[in-house]
This record gives C-alpha cells, sequence and structure tokens, in this order.
C-alpha cells in the first residue's frame, strides 16, 4: 500500500522515462534534418528501447497517409523483422510488427 500511493513504484518509473524517451525522440525526429543521425537510426534506437529486437536497421520510410499532425508513422525494415511504428509526443511509440 505505502509504496504505491506516493506513485513511486518501479512500474510508474519505467512509465515516465518511457513516454519521456517517447517524447524526446519525436522532437529528435522533428529535427532529424538538422542533425547528423538519419531516421532509420532515430526510430530502430525507440524500437529497441521498447524492447523489440532490430538487429541492423535496413530503412525507414515515413507512411505520410498514416501519419497525422504529432503523430507520425514509419515503417521500419530490420535485418531480422519489420515494424510499423507510431511516434507521438510524451508517450511511448506504438510498435507493431509486420509480417
Amino acid at each position: 500500500m505505502g509504496d504505491k500511493a506516493g506513485g513511486n513504484s518501479a512500474s510508474m518509473r519505467w512509465a515516465r522515462w518511457t513516454f519521456a524517451g517517447a517524447a524526446f525522440m519525436a522532437v529528435v525526429l522533428a529535427t532529424a534534418s538538422f542533425a547528423k543521425e538519419k531516421p532509420v537510426d532515430i526510430v530502430a534506437a525507440q524500437v529497441r528501447m521498447q524492447g523489440h529486437a532490430c538487429d541492423k536497421a535496413l530503412r525507414a520510410t515515413r507512411d505520410r497517409k498514416a501519419s497525422k499532425p504529432k503523430e507520425t508513422v514509419w515503417t521500419l525494415v530490420c535485418s531480422n523483422a519489420s515494424y510499423r511504428v507510431r511516434l507521438v509526443p510524451d508517450m511511448a511509440a506504438r510498435i507493431d510488427p509486420l509480417k
């Protein structure tokens, strides 16, 4: 009871860091043209940070039709898997494995 009342449980801390990481990644992607890091590397890092396998990121393609303001959708192709990645500021990325 006592450790959850203050909101300091391990899962709450993890959720805050995940959301902070997703927000950071969205900002970085929005300014990727000014950075040396490529979108494929940024999207792959987010996928890995959330526990999905991506041995070697091959390409990331932005899905402009599926994207919305403040919600960017990417298709990430890795050497061992492919994902549809939806990035929303202040939230964890939604990652769906593709077959």
